[in-house]
């Protein structure tokens, strides 16, 4: 784990959408957190050109999650779908190479 990171997260209260980025490290929250977890925004919190700033002082990862945005968004799906598209790309170059 690096102590350099910079989390961009996109978070909302249901209705409206925030951007977030986070400036140091907020406690249990990191790039395995599910989708939907719940974040504790305390006083002090900066806000500035749209942007809330999170830092380990004004915020906390709660944890929890939300089913369909888990199933959705998933970084093992998201990964396994991203190593089949190489494999399927290596294939077909390997078939046209052996065709031609």
């Amino acid at each position: 784990r690096s102590k350099y990171r910079m989390l961009k997260l996109r978070l909302t209260d249901g209705v409206d959408f925030i951007c977030g980025f986070e400036r140091t490290p907020v406690p249990n929250l990191s790039i395995f957190s599910t989708p939907g977890t719940k974040i504790l925004v305390k006083a002090g919190a900066q806000f500035r050109s749209g942007q809330l700033l999170l830092s380990s002082t004004n915020a906390e990862a709660l944890g929890g999650r939300v089913q369909s945005l888990d199933h959705n968004y998933s970084l093992e799906k998201f990964l396994r779908s991203t190593i089949d598209d190489e494999e399927d790309d290596d294939e077909e170059g390997q078939e046209q190479g052996q065709a031609g």
